[in-house]
């Protein structure tokens, strides 16, 4: 009973505002907060789906116009959701693909992927990819991202450190300076 009427269970929950959304009875807010939720993800998968189209585009394109124009069309996907995406094509085998990466990191103003730049800037196998990531680590330089390059100072692979001193030096941390200096002395 509600309210001192004979009701169903359904009409008891409803006449308390509940909502059947998805299996489960909620309250009307939290059916709206997922149902948000849901459509946040569906769009995040649509943005994967156009960055993958758009990274074979680049990779398959017959000259150089028609490559950056697929580049332009990933720097327009300027929306948070696709970002994933597009730091995910780092890990591309196509070194088209990885520049035009970079190249939309960099115009778009991606942040919160430090690592995933310092990886790239100290491991990848081009030193043009390196080098522009290592350029845009500059712009996001902090203190998590200058432990990371301190302890690659003292790797045993020479491009490592050397990629490491490099971006030390172009962003003039006084606080590294002890550090690369040590580098120098270290010998494998």
């Amino acid at each position: 009973k509600h309210e001192g009427k004979g009701m169903t269970e359904t009409e008891a929950k409803q006449a308390r505002g509940l909502k059947f959304y998805k299996g489960r009875w909620m309250t009307a807010e939290a059916a709206i907060e997922e149902a948000a939720e849901d459509a946040r993800k569906a769009r995040a998968n649509a943005l994967a789906r156009e960055v993958r189209r758009i990274a074979r585009r680049i990779a398959t394109a017959r000259d150089f116009r028609e490559r950056i124009d697929a580049e332009k069309a990933l720097y327009r996907l300027h929306d948070p959701l696709a970002f994933p995406a597009i730091v995910e094509l780092l890990g591309s085998e196509r070194l088209e693909v990885r520049i035009a990466a970079l190249k939309a990191i960099r115009k778009l103003n991606v942040k919160g992927i430090s690592g995933t730049l310092v990886r790239t800037a100290l491991l990848d196998p081009v030193s043009e990819v390196r080098d522009r990531a290592a350029n845009i680590l500059t712009n996001q330089y902090n203190g998590q991202v200058r432990k990371v390059l301190i302890k690659a100072l003292r790797s045993e692979h020479k491009e490592i450190r050397s990629s490491a001193a490099k971006i030390l030096g172009n962003v003039k941390d006084p606080t590294t300076v002890a550090a690369l200096i040590e580098g120098l002395y270290v010998t494998y």
